[in-house]
C-alpha cells in the first residue's frame, strides 16, 4: 500500500489539512475506494434507555436491509454529480433479501456493482486512477476450489475448512529468515492449517489479534439504532438517512485510522503494540518515528 499512498491526497493534523500528492510526469492521482457491506434489521434499536423512556420492542430482528457501498476521501460515497452538484448516479446498492424479497447478496451482484462503480469513477474523476480495496466478505467467495482465502479458515488446524494451495511467505513478514519461503497450507498429516499456525509460521504474534468493523458502518448502525421503527418502510427510510448522515470529515478520520494501522503493520508491529501506536498517533497519516521509539523504550 505504501507505493500507492504517495499518489494520494492526505488529510493530516487535527484540522485535517489537505495535502495533495506531488506527481511526476505520467503519474496519476490515486483515489482509494473502500468497499464494504452492512446489514440493518427492521427492529434494531438501542438496548439502553432511561426508566421513563423505555420502548416495548419486538422479539424478532425483523426484515433485513443489506447495503453495499464504496467509501472514499473525495466524495464520501462514490457518486457522480451534475454541474449543479446534484447526484445523478450512485454506486451504492441497497437490497432487501429474504423469503419474499430480493435474492441474498452474492458475487454476481457485486461484479455488476463494480462495473457501475468504475463507470461512475471514470465520469467523476477522469484524470485519476481508482484503487479498489475489498475486505473478505462472504460475497467475495467466488474463488477456485483451493484458492487462498482467510475467510474460509478456522483459527485452529483441521475441522470444517477446505484445504488451500501452498503459498509463499511475503517479503513483509516480521522475520527476514522466513521471507520468500514456501509455506505449506497443510500439516504433516494432511490436515488443513488454521489461521493461528499460518500467522505464527510467518513470525506474527497472534495474541490479542482480533477483527474490527469498519468505523463508517459502525457510525451508521449507531445512528440507526437510535431510531425506533414501527414498519419496514420506516426501517428503509431510517437506514438511508443514517447512511447519508456521516460527515465527510468524519470519514477522513476513519480512513486515516485505517492508514495508521497499515503503517504500523508495515513497521512490524502486531497485537497490542499496533493498537497502542495507532492510539498514540493523532496527526500524520503514518505512525511516527517518535511513537516507534516510545514502543522500543517500553519494551526495553
Amino acid at each position: 500500500m505504501a507505493q500507492y499512498e504517495r499518489h494520494m491526497s492526505q488529510y493530516d493534523g487535527p484540522d485535517l489539512k489537505r495535502q495533495d500528492p506531488f506527481l511526476l510526469p505520467g503519474e496519476k492521482w490515486i483515489i482509494a475506494q473502500f468497499h464494504d457491506e452492512s446489514c440493518f434489521h427492521t427492529n434494531e434499536f438501542k438496548q439502553s434507555a432511561w426508566s421513563d423512556q423505555t420502548v416495548l420492542q419486538k422479539k424478532s430482528r425483523g426484515r433485513l436491509i443489506h447495503v453495499s457501498d464504496f467509501i472514499n476521501e473525495e466524495d464520501g460515497h462514490l457518486v457522480q454529480c451534475n454541474s449543479e452538484g446534484d447526484i445523478v448516479r450512485d454506486a451504492q446498492v441497497v437490497i432487501h433479501p429474504g423469503a419474499a424479497g430480493d435474492p441474498y447478496w452474492d458475487m454476481k451482484q457485486l461484479l455488476a456493482q463494480v462495473e457501475v462503480a468504475i463507470s461512475i469513477f471514470d465520469a467523476s474523476h477522469p484524470d485519476c486512477q481508482a484503487l479498489f480495496i475489498f475486505n473478505q466478505s462472504s460475497a467475495h467467495a467466488s474463488l477456485g476450489p483451493d484458492a487462498l482465502c482467510a475467510f474460509d479458515m478456522n483459527k485452529a488446524n483441521g475441522g470444517k475448512q477446505r484445504i488451500q494451495k501452498d503459498t509463499v511467505i511475503p517479503g513483509n513478514a516480521p522475520n527476514p529468515a522466513v521471507q520468500g519461503q514456501v509455506q505449506k497450507m497443510t500439516t504433516g498429516t494432511g490436515v488443513a492449517k488454521g489461521l493461528q499456525q499460518v500467522l505464527e509460521e510467518r513470525s506474527f504474534n497472534t495474541s490479542g489479534i482480533r477483527t474490527k468493523c469498519v468505523p463508517y458502518w459502525g457510525y451508521a448502525k449507531y445512528c440507526y439504532r437510535k431510531i425506533f421503527k414501527m414498519t419496514f418502510a420506516d426501517a428503509k427510510a431510517a437506514a438511508q438517512s443514517c447512511l447519508d448522515a456521516c460527515p465527510l470529515d468524519t470519514i477522513w478520520h476513519f480512513i486515516n485510522r485505517a492508514w495508521h494501522f497499515m503503517s504500523a503493520y508495515r513497521m512490524g508491529l502486531t497485537g497490542k503494540a499496533t493498537e497502542w501506536a495507532v492510539k498514540k498517533q493523532k496527526s500524520h497519516r503514518r505512525v511516527s518515528q517518535r511513537a516507534m521509539l516510545s514502543i522500543e523504550t517500553l519494551m526495553n
